[in-house]
């Protein structure tokens, strides 16, 4: 799961390094490392100096990994879509209003975390 999670966050706009890995993750710097190690050498992720600092190194997917992510999230849209076709009608409002209020509770708690004391 660990290594999805970094195929995603590569996958969003903005430089991610290790540094990015390992606080996304909640994990060391050297855990993240050999994590991005893993993908690099499955071809999945490409690692290069920035221009601007050689000392950092910017995270990016490669062609493979991009195909890879897109089929996961193909297939976990095709799982849902089954999963909500045998709800009927009132079944999906009641989940769509349970996670509307879910994300609003998520978000203000993550306002909330933010705000260092």
């Amino acid at each position: 799961m660990q290594q999805l999670r970094v195929l995603v966050l590569a996958s969003q706009p903005g430089q991610l390094n290790a540094t990015g890995v390992a606080n996304a993750l909640d994990v060391h710097l050297s855990s993240a490392s050999r994590i991005c190690d893993r993908l690099v050498q499955a071809g999945l992720l490409d690692r290069r100096d920035l221009p601007q600092d050689r000392r950092h190194v910017e995270l990016t997917l490669t062609a493979t990994g991009e195909r890879l992510l897109a089929s996961v999230n193909d297939h976990r849209r095709e799982v849902f879509t089954r999963i909500l076709r045998r709800m009927d009608a009132a079944e999906r409002e009641t989940l769509a209003n349970a996670l509307s209020d879910f994300v609003a509770v998520a978000e203000e708690y993550g306002a909330r975390s933010s705000v260092t004391p």
